[in-house]
């Protein structure tokens, strides 16, 4: 058997071959014409001005922030709906549009260009992203700064004891919001040449979750979050007849507003000097990168295309002490530099009608070149432990893919495919890892209205080079490396389509999976998932249509634990099942517009944990979802529309971990109070979209 790298050789000769070949056989292009005082007198493009502007209000009845996670509609409160689309073009090709969306919104984005057709581009974006978690967490920390408790604190040994925690808690809300704004622009230069370039600002702010301990004493915090993230983008393309070619340059800065979060000790230290804690925070640091990619276009029905990319990550803030004791000194800054490498070729061909390939190869490359330090530990200030190096962590990692497809008869295409992934790692437990997958495929079109394909296959994954001296201290040598360790999958697929009639449709999908972990005597030790889907369309007019789906999934996992070196001691088996409906229509009659949905989803988690042979069960993990959607339309005049839109949504989860738990439930945890996702909100929207200007009409062709 030939070695990975002889493969690389040997695609890589090829695929030159096959490049100098059709470069050579390749004729010569005649040069373009002067298009620059060329006038589009039957271009097929709208011309003037058109728009639309849409005026409302929302009311989301009873939101939080777990409603309003990802939109901004986190409060039980009256909000603005406000969007508005345009654009304007002349004879000449030249335009200005803009889309902006959700105004009156945390989410809310906009994007403005202008430009010419076929010379050049320029576009200004803005986007809010807001990601918030909890708005029912409670702590007795400043929230601004360093994480102060308040002036007269008096420690205890647990939570308990903390007389002062009940009158000192004060509410706080989790989660950040992300602002990015943007410039980009782009130019054709002619001869197949343009350039392009883009500059972008990003900040994200609010407040995070941090955890930290004193030994075995912990306590969450709502710590202060504010990054910033410059980005600039500049790069060239050339496209010709049979090829293309693709540069980018760019380079990104991270800078973080607090290099280290410090906190009182909320318990009796276990020493004078541990009354203080200290977190290191995401540092500095900065990502350079050059990339070069094309296609070419071959005899014979075939493409090819190369990438190449490098990329540099730098940072060199300075180190936090390893310790809050007086004296104690910081190792200074650290150097660090990575340097990432990677290679890609991919290649189509259908040498023949009832025949087509396909394959891909790709290679990168981490290399750490970062300063070592060699560090000594402490324990809370109360001991002293190992002294140790900063590890290094190097790999390459290869993957190649192909595979055929046959028309063998007119109802029947079968195809096969495989692909092989292997990384060798530096100063890593598994020095080397090979994961394969190969697979069969058949596509039956017995009928011309139904079509199946059916998929099946196995992969196997084989971890060599085992080095258990690179593992932490005390950690068991069973559970190095459960996450790399040998296994075996089977898997199955199926999906069809029947198109009954112009009006009926029904789409089917299933998926069966079995993984197995043979050689592990602790960690995971099997794995198996169902799940199964269906679609039902129908729509027996022009102004009215129906929907329904619905699917199902399950996934049971098995894992083994020990407390130390040796056989299995304890095991658990965990099931998740998920099921999800859905169902609606529209219908449309003169001016009205009616339309209504329904989903429902239910998930379920049941855990056992024990002794070998007996398991006790957990509480069972619960989720449900409920939404129903009514939606009014009304088109008043050609230009006006009024829409009233009502929206119901219910959320509410079931979880051990967080149910009941205030922020002196856990004797040695001063927590937060994170609550359980949850909430029953009714919205109601009610807005007029108004459409202005008319474009002129465009000609006819000829």
């Amino acid at each position: 058997m030939s070695s990975p790298t002889t493969l690389r050789i040997t695609i890589a000769a090829l695929l030159a071959a096959a490049s100098a070949t059709a470069l050579a056989e390749a004729p010569t292009a005649p040069s373009a014409p002067d298009t620059s005082n060329w006038k589009c007198e039957s271009c097929p493009f709208p011309k003037g001005y058109e728009a639309d502007a849409t005026l409302g209000v929302l009311d989301a009845g009873h939101a939080n922030a777990s409603y309003g996670r990802y939109t901004g509609l986190d409060r039980s409160k009256g909000y603005a709906d406000l969007d508005a689309h345009g654009e304007w073009r002349d004879d000449n090709g030249n335009y200005t549009r803009y889309a902006l969306d959700d105004l009156g919104l945390d989410s809310r984005s906009g994007k403005i260009s202008v430009g010419r057709d076929g010379r050049y581009a320029v576009t200004l974006s803005y986007a809010g992203q807001p990601h918030y978690l909890y708005d029912a967490t409670v702590t007795p920390y400043a929230t601004t700064g360093s994480a102060s408790l308040p002036s007269g604190w008096v420690p205890a040994g647990s939570t308990a004891g903390m007389t002062d925690l009940a009158a000192n808690l004060h509410g706080v809300k989790v989660g950040t919001i992300r602002k990015s704004a943007g410039l980009t622009a782009r130019g054709i230069l002619g001869s197949g040449f343009s350039v392009f370039g883009s500059v972008n600002h990003e900040t994200k702010r609010g407040t995070d979750i941090l955890g930290s301990a004193f030994l075995v004493q912990a306590t969450q915090i709502a710590a202060a979050v504010d990054y910033q993230t410059d980005t600039v983008e500049a790069g060239v393309v050339w496209a010709g007849q049979r090829a293309s070619l693709r540069f980018v340059l760019s380079d990104s800065k991270f800078k973080d507003a607090w290099s280290a979060y410090g906190f009182q000790n909320p318990y009796t230290p276990l020493v004078p000097s541990a009354a203080l804690g200290m977190r290191a925070l995401p540092p500095d640091n900065d990502a350079r990168a050059a990339s070069l990619s094309g296609s070419l276009a071959l005899p014979g029905n075939t493409s090819a295309s190369l990438a190449a990319s490098y990329s540099q990550l730098t940072q060199d803030q300075a180190l936090l002490a390893s310790s809050t004791l007086p004296g104690a000194t910081a190792p200074g800054a650290f150097d660090g530099k990575v340097n990432l490498a990677h290679y890609a070729a991919t290649i189509g061909s259908r040498p023949l009608d009832r025949l087509s390939l396909h394959g891909r190869i790709a290679h990168d490359q981490r290399s750490d070149d970062s300063t070592p330090l060699t560090l000594a530990q402490t324990v809370t200030d109360v001991a002293s432990g190992a002294t140790l190096a900063t590890p290094r962590y190097d790999y390459t990692r290869t993957r190649a893919d192909g595979g055929a497809d046959v028309r063998v008869a007119k109802w029947l295409t079968a195809g096969i495919g495989a692909d092989r992934l292997e990384v060798d790692r530096t100063e890593q437990v598994a020095r080397h890892t090979e994961d394969g997958r190969s697979y069969g495929r058949v596509r039956l079109t017995p009928l011309t209205s139904l079509v199946v394909t059916l998929k099946g296959g196995a992969a196997h994954r084989e971890a060599r080079g085992i080095d258990l001296s690179l593992l932490p201290a005390n950690e068991n040598p069973l559970l190095a490396i459960f996450n790399l360790s040998n296994r075996d999958r089977d898997f199955f697929e199926l999906a069809a389509t029947w198109s009954a009639s112009a009006t009926l449709s029904l789409g089917l999908q299933g998926q069966w999976a079995n993984d197995d972990y043979r050689r592990s005597t602790l960690g995971l030790k099997s794995g198996r998932e169902r799940r199964g889907s269906a679609t039902l369309g129908w729509t027996p007019s022009d102004s009215l249509s129906f929907y329904a789906d619905g699917g199902y999934q399950t996934r049971r996992t098995r894992q083994a634990g020990e407390y130390s070196a040796g056989a299995a001691f304890w095991e658990a088996a965990i099931k998740d099942r998920y099921w999800n409906a859905a169902a609606g229509g529209r219908y449309t009659h003169n001016h009205w517009e009616l339309s209504a949905d329904y989903a429902h989803a239910v998930s379920t988690g049941d855990t056992g944990v024990g002794i070998v042979g007996l398991l006790a069960a957990f509480p069972q993990l619960r989720t449900r979802y409920d939404n129903a959607g009514l939606t009014l339309g009304y088109q008043l005049t050609p230009a006006l529309k009024l829409r009233l839109r009502y929206v119901y949504q219910n959320y509410a989860s079931d979880d051990w971990a967080y149910d009941g738990v205030g922020p002196a439930s856990v004797p040695n945890l001063l927590a937060l109070g994170v609550p359980a996702s949850a909430y029953n909100v009714n919205l109601v929207a009610l807005s007029a979209t108004y459409r202005f200007g008319t474009p002129a009409a465009a000609p006819k062709s000829e």
